[in-house]
């Protein structure tokens, strides 16, 4: 049985409580140990960092939350500092324990690789927009030596998998020189609702009476929430059908939660990830606004695999899922194109029926968890039978 270590620069469990939170970076954690521990059949260990030492077991798997003396201080709190002291920590006390090493995060933090090892690439994030040109001179300055530090750390790796084409085409021109054939693209995915589900869904001849939209991102103003709001504040007097909802947590929470007292039919939850699925199952237009920082969205994914028409901006890796006007709406990051895309869906119900037939085929054929298994499972065993490591 192999020993596979799991390396997460970031808060994703909670002892005694499952996930963290219901984002991305959780659902992928839990679906990478689904497949590692119980389809593979070995044995899978995860290192936190955390506010204290503890290790419990999380579907089958091992997790060590690890402290760091006097600087994660509650949960949720990582920065690049507790990261790289991780890393150190990581590096004299693991070395050499297990066959294969994954990092999950960002990893411009990570002085230093154990191997052999895959790094997961989440997508660019030096791209998010900024109207001061003293701050945004200061924070490209040290993004840049993040993502620079991050480039290096790539090429010591035996494989990276990219879940999205835009990082790939990055490092192409940055470093023309370097080999590439270890980026292996390998997209976010979805569990599928049935045909059945979609079918009935969309099975009238225009919207129902009640009409949900659904904003299923951190209430971050790189995901949008900002852009939101300001959407839903134009259109609600012009659409009394439709009901707005807010899934998910952030900076913005006062914001979003004094929306919700002032706009009728507007609401916000913080829930698990299955409860989130359950919400985005229900919509029948999700809101993708993103201004930066942006992989191959779970959550775009999620939507078209549960039959929801999706409007996305022209941001990271979103361009690897969306084809404009065929399986969703794809707009550039204003309030005025988010505002006129909810319009047209909002009075084009067969176009509207039509995109999210094509978006759950696209699901189907390229986003599929089943298909994420397999090429994941597949650059495991590579690494895990070369057995090779970089120097």
């Amino acid at each position: 049985m192999k020993n596979i270590l799991i390396i997460a620069n970031g808060t994703i469990f909670l002892p005694e409580g499952g996930l963290f939170k219901a984002g991305g970076i959780q659902t992928y954690a839990k679906k990478l140990i689904e497949l590692i521990q119980h389809e593979m059949g070995w044995r899978c260990t995860i290192i936190q960092q955390a506010p204290y030492e503890k290790t419990e077991l999380y579907l089958g798997a091992t997790i060590n939350y690890v402290k760091i003396p006097g600087v994660l201080t509650r949960w949720g709190t990582e920065s690049g500092i507790t990261s790289y002291l991780l890393n150190k920590y990581i590096c004299r006390h693991y070395k050499n324990l297990f066959d294969l090493i994954i990092y999950l995060g960002p990893s411009g933090e990570w002085p230093e690789l154990l191997q052999p090892c895959i790094c997961i690439q989440h997508g660019i994030y030096d791209d998010i927009p900024n109207n001061n040109k003293i701050t945004f001179r200061l924070k490209r300055l040290i993004k840049n030596l993040l993502v620079n530090k991050e480039y290096t750390t790539f090429k010591n790796a035996n494989q990276v998998v990219c879940v999205d084409t835009n990082f790939i085409n990055s490092y192409r021109l940055k470093f023309p020189w370097r080999n590439t054939s270890h980026l292996n693209y390998i997209p976010n995915f979805t569990e599928l609702a049935s045909h059945n589900f979609i079918d009935s869904k969309w099975s009238s001849d225009c919207f129902p009476e009640k009409i949900i939209v659904c904003f299923p991102r951190r209430f971050e103003a790189f995901r949008g929430v900002l852009l939101t709001i300001d959407a839903w504040k134009a259109i609600y007097e012009r659409h009394p059908n439709v009901e707005f909802i807010f899934l998910g947590w952030g900076t913005y929470e006062r914001e979003v939660n004094e929306l919700c007292k002032q706009i009728p039919r507007t609401y916000c939850y913080h829930t698990n990830h299955n409860k989130a699925q359950e919400i985005i199952s229900q919509a029948h237009i999700v809101l993708i606004p993103s201004l930066g920082s942006e992989g191959t969205s779970l959550s775009c994914i999620e939507a078209m695999g549960r039959g929801s028409l999706v409007i996305a901006t022209n941001v990271g890796g979103l361009g690897n899922i969306i084809i404009p006007n065929y399986n969703g709406l794809f707009i550039n990051p204003t309030v005025d194109e988010l505002i006129a895309s909810l319009e047209y869906t909002l009075e084009n119900y067969e176009i509207a029926k039509k995109m999210v037939s094509n978006a759950y085929n696209v699901a189907l054929v390229s986003f599929s968890e089943h298909r994420w298994k397999e090429k994941m499972g597949k650059v495991i065993l590579n690494v895990i039978n070369s057995g090779s490591h970089k120097k």
